[in-house]
């Protein structure tokens, strides 16, 4: 397993020095093992420590961290901003929701009314109809008393 885990390093380790080439960085890289114990703290043997190479730049080193650090501070806000403008449009989008339910609702309360006052309209125009055909009727026989 921790062979395993030590190539998976070293793998890791040789595709940060081909991303480092395109910026010709002119340094010296040597491999250290190193391995790490069961407590998960890394375990370095003293003659590997005087192996390590000497003459790294620290300030390109530094920069390439700084940089690093940058990005990673600024991806977070991104991805704080983004999660924030998500949470922000749930919201908006539940809010709707609820207020097109609301109106959906008093849409519907309102068709109920337009169909009981359509229906009422109806009886009325045929008592109406009801009634105007009875007076004419009732003029009919006023005229016919009349002559």
């Amino acid at each position: 397993m921790q062979h395993k885990k030590l190539e998976n390093l070293q793998s890791e380790f040789m595709h940060k020095i081909r991303t480092l080439a395109p910026q010709k960085l002119q340094e010296v890289y040597k491999f250290v093992a190193v391995v790490v114990n069961e407590k998960c703290k890394i375990v370095v043997h003293a003659d590997d420590l005087h192996r390590l190479p000497k003459n790294l730049q620290m300030t390109k080193l530094r920069e390439k961290i700084d940089l690093d650090q940058q990005m990673l501070t600024a991806r977070n806000h991104l991805i704080n901003s983004l999660q924030k403008t998500e949470q922000e449009n749930r919201s908006k989008l539940d809010k709707r929701n609820c207020q097109v339910g609301e109106k959906d609702t008093l849409i519907s309360q309102v068709n109920n009314e337009l169909a009981s006052k359509e229906e009422e309209l109806r009886k009325l125009f045929g008592i109406l109809n009801f009634k105007q055909r009875e007076m004419r009727r009732q003029e009919h026989v006023i005229q016919l008393l009349w002559r």
